[in-house]
């Protein structure tokens, strides 16, 4: 009996276990980011507005050293290209890799944007691919950043498939809010990425993950058109509706740690009463 007993209580703690864990994770995960998030914005209140305007200028610069070669996969190891050489050393005033932060309010998501597409990178945060233009706006240019799905604890770019066109995401940079509104969302095979490139007289920003979640065969687009930014400019956007397909497994896996523990409470009742 004292074994059945502790029998018991393992199934029990599993099944706790299997409903907490996803969502005790998710909850470290954005206070570490919203942590990080608030110690950029420190370091950018300290820093002067003349090293501001000059660290602006010096991605600006970079932006117009780009060649506009064609963006490939940062999801597949080995597939960069040559950009300018100071790249890590442009906008990372805390020398951590950290550019800004990316805000989706539909979402309720902000996150810190990084340099580069590592898989250091892609693990813990949003990462900027090289030899797209930095994200400080300009006419001519195009912005793309990348991000995980699906990832156990993090919520990353997840959820982006709730969005819609006309929702809105601010890029934040050097104590500089830009604005970006969805035009177009699509879904290509990664061979189709070449054609993410900037276009004239537009300001651009390309947000782009794996599809299907965890099939990743594909990948998706959302693509976002420099709107003017203003404090009541979120008031009139429409908010996104319905489950992602990341909150649907998390609501299996609660179901089935609850199960679990109401199968293992029912059988020792039974037991009992027997």
């Amino acid at each position: 009996m004292r074994r059945r007993g502790v029998l018991v209580a393992v199934l029990i703690t599993v099944g706790v276990c299997l409903v907490a864990y996803p969502f005790v994770a998710m909850w470290l995960s954005t206070r570490a980011a919203d942590e990080l998030i608030s110690a950029y914005e420190k370091q950018v209140q300290q820093t002067s507005a003349v090293n501001l305007a000059d660290e602006l200028e010096r991605a600006r610069a970079y932006n117009a050293a780009l060649t506009g070669e064609e963006v490939r996969d940062p999801f597949v190891a080995g597939s960069g290209i040559a950009y300018p050489n100071n790249y890590e050393s442009v906008l990372n005033l805390d020398a951590n890799g950290v550019m800004g932060y990316l805000e989706i309010p539909a979402l309720d998501l902000a996150v810190p944007i990084y340099h580069g597409t590592s898989d250091a990178v892609l693990d813990k945060g949003v990462g900027h691919i090289p030899e797209s233009a930095l994200p400080v706006g300009g006419e001519g240019t195009r912005c793309v950043l990348a991000a995980h799905r699906g990832r156990m604890g993090r919520e990353l770019f997840t959820n982006v498939d709730k969005l819609k066109k006309g929702d809105i995401f601010l890029l934040h940079v050097l104590g500089e809010t830009y604005a970006y509104k969805i035009v177009k969302i699509e879904i290509v095979e990664p061979e189709q990425l070449v054609d993410i490139r900037p276009e004239e007289g537009r300001d651009l920003c390309t947000l782009m993950t794996c599809t299907p979640l965890n099939i990743n065969s594909h990948r998706l687009l959302l693509h976002g058109e420099r709107t003017e930014y203003t404090p009541d400019l979120l008031a009139g956007v429409p908010a996104s509706h319905g489950l992602s397909a990341y909150e649907k497994q998390l609501i299996a896996a609660g179901l089935i740690g609850a199960a679990v523990i109401g199968g293992v409470v029912w059988i020792r009742r039974r037991r009992k009463r027997s």
